[in-house]
């Protein structure tokens, strides 16, 4: 999914992205995806995959998951005949997990899984500020659960 991130260019992307006045409901929804990419990509690199395999699984279009509960007019209509016409099952969604869970292997650690296949991440990973963003969103992380110890918690299953 390619997205614009000018939550970037503040001080702390994480506190810019919680800014209300700023919230877009979609556009939202396409950088959670994105800064998931990052992230995970990021946390793969800290982690064994002999110990455990670390993938983001994209379930999907997927019906009755209510994602367009509270959205308005002619997105909601068109996202509910599009979920009705392509959507997949509950179940279906839930297998693409089972599927990166246990079907997939190590070969597959730190990817983003589509429709049950490996697919590439999005274009602004590949580019010199999605390095960048990733670099900054995984210390922002860090911060915030720096309370449970999380630096050292990751550091215990370093490759």
């Amino acid at each position: 999914m390619h997205c614009e991130l000018p939550e970037a260019k503040a001080d702390h992307i994480i506190s810019a992205l919680d800014l209300e006045a700023n919230f877009d409901g979609m556009g939202h929804y396409a950088k959670s995806k994105l800064l998931g990419q990052l992230f995970i990509d990021k946390l793969s690199q800290h982690v064994d995959p002999s110990d455990v395999v670390i993938n983001l699984v994209d379930p999907g279009l997927t019906k009755g998951t209510g994602l367009m509960d509270k959205s308005s007019g002619l997105m909601k209509i068109v996202m509910a005949m599009g979920t009705r016409v392509v959507g997949h099952t509950q179940e279906q969604a839930a297998s693409a997990y089972v599927d990166a869970a246990i079907v997939k292997g190590e070969e597959s650690h730190g990817s983003y899984i589509m429709d049950w296949k490996i697919c590439p991440f999005g274009s602004y990973y590949y580019t010199e500020e999605g390095k960048s963003v990733q670099d900054r969103i995984w210390m922002e992380v860090m911060d915030e659960f720096a309370f449970g110890r999380i630096e050292e918690i990751i550091g215990s299953l370093m490759r």
